[in-house]
Parts: C-alpha cells; sequence; structure tokens
C-alpha cells in the first residue's frame, strides 16, 4: 500500500510539475511569439531603411551630376542672354510703348568665339508711331546688347500697322 500510495504521489507530482511546465512553457511561447513577431517587423524595416540608403545615395550622386551640368550650361551661355529673362523684357517695353505684342521666336545661338549671339524675331501690331517710337526705345536699351537686323512694317487701315522686327541680342562669354 505504501508503494501505491508512493507511487500516486510521485505520479501526481510529475502531473503538477508537468502542468507547471506547460503553464510556463504556454506563457513564454507566447512571448516567443510576440518577440519573434516583432524580429520580423524589424527586419523588414531594416531592409527598408537600406533600400532608402541605396536610393538617397543615388538621388545624391544624381544631384552632383545634375549640379555639374547645370554649371556647364552656365558657362555655356552668357548670363545676358537668358531667354525668359529678355522675352518678358521685350513684352513689357511693347506693351509701355502702346503697341500689341503677337509673338517673339528664337532661333539657335550661336558661339562667335568671344561673343555669343541670339537672333529673335518679334511681330507686333499697333498704330505706326507707336511701333517705331518701340524701336527707338529698343535700339536704346542698356540692359542687352541689342541690335536691329531688319524691320518690316506693313500699313493697314486708319494708322495701325504690323511689323516684324529681327532683333540679334550679343553676350559676351565670362
Amino acid at each position: 500500500m505504501r508503494m501505491k500510495k508512493n507511487g500516486i504521489l510521485i505520479t501526481g507530482l510529475i502531473i503538477l510539475l508537468g502542468i507547471g511546465y506547460v503553464y510556463l512553457l504556454v506563457g513564454q511561447f507566447g512571448v516567443l511569439q510576440k518577440n519573434s513577431a516583432q524580429l520580423r517587423e524589424r527586419e523588414a524595416y531594416l531592409v527598408t531603411l537600406q533600400n532608402n540608403y541605396i536610393n538617397l545615395s543615388g538621388l545624391k550622386q544624381e544631384q552632383t551630376d545634375l549640379t555639374t551640368q547645370a554649371a556647364e550650361l552656365d558657362l555655356t551661355v552668357p548670363k545676358n542672354l537668358v531667354k525668359p529673362d529678355m522675352m518678358v523684357f521685350i513684352f513689357n517695353l511693347a506693351k509701355d510703348s502702346g503697341i500689341n505684342s503677337q509673338n517673339l521666336t528664337f532661333e539657335e545661338m550661336k558661339d562667335e568665339g568671344s561673343y555669343s549671339s541670339l537672333a529673335m524675331n518679334f511681330s507686333c501690331t499697333g498704330p505706326t508711331a507707336k511701333i517705331y517710337a518701340f524701336v527707338e526705345r529698343l535700339r536704346k536699351v542698356s540692359q542687352y546688347n541689342l541690335a536691329l537686323d531688319s524691320i518690316q512694317v506693313t500699313e493697314g487701315e486708319e494708322d495701325t500697322a504690323a511689323a516684324r522686327i529681327r532683333i540679334i541680342a550679343y553676350g559676351y562669354k565670362e
């Protein structure tokens, strides 16, 4: 009987230890799953950071290349031949002179050695006297080195005219 009692006690003790061990193991298993999920999340984040670093390195190299190209372009185009500035200047001068600007087209820039030239074709309409006043103001411009190549004025009705003016801008290389 004593053996049976000892066997039952040992079996009960083993069962209790097994249940305690399983209880601890299940608790630790949940923690392990949580930590594993966090580890996978951190690894994915690390991969994203590595990809972003590679992209950033590529973008920095591209920025350097573009900065170099912009500097080279700045050297090839004289500062006083910047097209948007010149276009706004001519249109504003025409507006101030009281004529209607039609269009302004640019030809290819020509390299003339120590300077560059840029031909433009400007067309406008308005009173004949104001067109000639515009041409006179254009000749006296000091902001740009401009030369009038040709002027073609077509007279219309009641003192109106249409004009086509070919202007050449010169810019010295720095």
